[in-house]
């Protein structure tokens, strides 16, 4: 029997009506499913990059208790002590099998790893080489062996350790934006899905209640339509009420990471403030026994005292850098932006590193400035600037090279920006390692210059304090060559120019941010 024309299109159209919401509904579903479960891998890659750190920093800390076992066995001669150094030794031997688990899926990290089997199996040869001795001679021939093989192996150590942290920082930089990312797309599907959801079901039900009164002999079949929608409907509304759920644990999900990460900053600082007590101590402490309160000490005590003394001095130094990074990060730090005359502030710059330059052979030149050239920032951050770069300059430009310090307008007048060069006749930085030398931690010349010196947070602490003054440090260079750092700030002479303080470091800072002298 033939169906009529005017009823097919109809049942079609019912059948549409019907199954819209339900598709609607399985398809943002599943959507959701998917960008849950891709949430969840997201974070457990990014706890796994913690874990990472973690181990590898219990690995370094076992590695340097194992020689303080060793150590006081000297001293003692106590086995016990042995004991601990072999508890101890296990213990980094069990660190290294998790690290090589955990670093299995990442082929970058296992060059470092085989390093640090590598510099472990020395640690313990020379321990054990250490405990024969005290034991086949006794304290007298212990106390004659050398300390400095240990604590090369140890440095070592630390710099592979350090290498195998930034891997894993450089991992985690890029998996949590893309959680952050994953986790608004979810939200994103759940809301869009459930209002189309309840609005596709509203206008279902809608129609099917005014077809019910187009024919009396569809009456019956259209009020058991309707009883079907009015069901779906439920069933759409407890599957809203449940991602309207999901959607909440996503948002608590992500205020958790915000959490974690104002405590590492609040962590920080606070445990940088804790360190300087301690350091400040060590340091007076040197002090008295340097000026004979507690008896004249011998030429080596004093040469002792004076390694005392700058081994502080640096941890100090490396302490009030990780303090201000964190300071920078929680936006806690206050940048004026008021005029500034760009010519007194190279001068005082020039005053203060030129001496350095001659002092090692180099030829330093300060181009002067028009004495109209003025900036919007703050006079000390800037000059705070110029002195990391120009100390850096002088650092790794060997003797006989050349340090200029200079001003200009940009190549573009109109952009109302003032250029602040520093170029050195060094080096140069290779170029596979120019993009991340303002990257916190990062040290592309000590290396190849051999310093011990700095955290490799100067650059970074420039740059973002360049950027709080609505400017910019850049840089170029070529090996062997030399290199060009510019720093980019407002001119105070450009109309409009006048820059709005940056709100994400509104927070007033009683302490001034250390000029921090570090590798690039």
């Amino acid at each position: 029997m033939a169906v009529p024309a005017t009823i097919a299109p109809r049942g079609a159209k019912r059948i549409g009506v019907v199954l819209g919401p339900a598709l609607v509904v399985a398809l943002v579903g599943a959507g959701t499913l998917w960008n849950i479960r891709e949430v969840t891998e997201r974070e457990n890659w990014i706890r796994h990059t913690d874990q990472v750190k973690l181990v590898a920093a219990d690995f370094l800390e076992q590695l340097s208790t194992s020689r303080s076992a060793v150590n006081k066995f000297l001293i003692s001669g106590d086995t016990a002590d042995i004991a601990q150094y072999r508890a101890v030794a296990d213990s980094a031997t069990h660190d290294l099998v998790l690290l090589r688990t955990l670093t299995q899926d990442n082929p970058h990290q296992h060059p470092r790893l085989d390093d640090l089997d590598r510099i472990a199996a020395e640690r313990f040869a020379d321990n054990d080489s250490t405990i024969r001795v005290r034991e086949a001679r006794g304290e007298a021939a212990a106390a004659a062996l050398s300390l400095a093989p240990s604590r090369a192996i140890m440095d070592t150590a630390r710099r592979v350790g350090a290498a195998l942290t930034s891997e894993e920082d450089r991992l985690l930089s890029r998996r949590t934006p893309a959680l952050r990312r994953r986790q608004s797309i979810t939200v994103t599907v759940l809301v869009l899905g459930t209002a189309i959801a309840l609005l596709l079901g509203i206008l279902a039900n809608t129609y099917l209640l005014r077809a019910a009164a187009l024919t009396a002999t569809q009456n019956d079949q259209l009020r058991k339509q309707a009883r079907e929608l009015e069901l779906q409907n439920d069933q759409l509304q407890e599957q809203a009420a449940e991602m309207e759920i999901q959607a909440d644990q996503l948002q608590r999900q992500t205020g958790e990471l915000e959490a974690a990460n104002t405590a590492k900053s609040d962590f920080l600082t606070s445990m940088s403030h804790e360190l300087r007590t301690p350091l400040n101590a060590i340091s007076g402490y040197a002090d008295l026994l340097d000026a004979g309160i507690r008896g004249p000490l011998l030429p080596p005590q004093l040469e002792d005292i004076q390694r005392i003394r700058r081994a502080s001095a640096h941890l100090l130094a490396l302490i009030n850098d990780v303090l201000n990074v964190a300071r920078l990060e929680a936006g806690h730090v206050e940048v004026a932006a008021r005029p500034v005359l760009v010519e007194p502030l190279l001068i005082e710059a020039a005053a203060m590193l030129e001496p350095q330059a001659q002092a090692k052979g180099l030829t330093f030149q300060r181009t002067r400035c028009d004495h109209d050239y003025a900036v919007y920032g703050d006079r000390d951050r800037i000059l705070q600037i110029l002195l990391n770069l120009l100390s850096n300059a002088v650092k790794f430009t060997a003797r006989g090279g050349q340090v200029t310090l200079a001003c200009q307008y940009s190549e573009h007048p109109e952009d109302g920006r003032i250029w602040i060069t520093v170029h050195d006749t060094g080096r140069g930085i290779p170029a596979n390692q120019l993009l991340h030398v303002f990257e916190p931690f990062v040290q592309v010349g000590r290396k190849l210059s051999g310093t011990d010196e700095g955290a490799g947070l100067g650059l970074t602490i420039s740059r973002d304090l360049a950027r709080a003054m609505n400017g910019e440090l850049v840089a170029e260079s070529r090996e062997s060559v030399g290199s060009v750092f510019r720093l980019i700030l407002v001119s105070a002479a450009a109309p409009t120019a006048i820059p709005e303080p940056d709100a994400s470091r509104g927070h007033a800072d009683a302490d001034r941010v250390a000029y921090a002298d570090t590798d690039r």
